[in-house]
C-alpha cells in the first residue's frame, strides 16, 4: 500500500503542475507549484520507505481511474482525496515499522490540507460543475493514537 500511496502522491504532483501552467494568477501558480513539489517529495520519500518494507505492493490501478474531461485542478483534487483515504487506511491498520506512523500522520495532515485548498479552488473556478462526492473521505475525523 505504501507504493500505491507514493504513486498517488506523484500523480497528484503531476496534476498540480499541469494546473499551475494554466493558472493566470501568479500567486495561485506559485501555490500550485509549491504543492506539486511537496507531493513529489512525499512520493520520493514513500518510494524510499517501500524498499525496506516487506510486503508493500502497489494497490493496482485505482490511481488511474479518472473522469474524462477533468481539468488538471479537478484531477489534483480527486487524487488528493484518494491520497487522504489511502493514508488513513494505512494508519488505521497495523504497520510493521512503527517509525513509519509519525511520518504517515504528517503526510495525512498535509494531504488533508491540500485537499481542503483544492476543493475551495475548484468551487471558486468551477461552481456549476462542483458536486460533493459521496465517497469523499472524512478529513476531520481524528486518527486513532497508537
Amino acid at each position: 500500500m505504501l507504493a500505491g500511496l507514493g504513486e498517488l502522491a506523484a500523480l497528484c504532483g503531476q496534476a498540480l503542475e499541469a494546473a499551475s501552467v494554466s493558472a493566470a494568477d501568479p500567486q495561485l501558480r506559485a501555490l500550485l507549484i509549491h504543492r506539486a513539489n511537496l507531493q513529489r517529495r512525499a512520493a520520493a520519500d514513500l518510494s524510499q520507505r517501500v524498499v525496506g518494507t516487506p510486503g508493500a505492493a502497489p494497490h493496482g490501478d485505482s490511481a488511474h481511474r479518472e473522469r474524462p474531461g477533468d481539468t488538471p485542478l479537478q484531477l489534483a483534487c480527486r487524487r488528493a482525496g484518494r491520497s487522504v483515504a489511502a493514508c488513513g487506511a494505512l494508519l488505521r491498520g497495523e504497520l510493521e515499522d512503527p517509525m513509519l506512523r509519525p511520518w504517515l500522520i504528517r503526510y495525512y495532515h498535509e494531504a488533508a490540507d491540500l485537499l481542503r485548498v483544492l476543493e475551495q479552488l475548484t468551487r471558486e473556478q468551477y461552481p456549476a460543475t462542483t458536486r460533493r462526492s459521496p465517497s469523499r473521505p472524512a478529513v476531520n475525523r481524528p486518527l486513532p493514537h497508537r
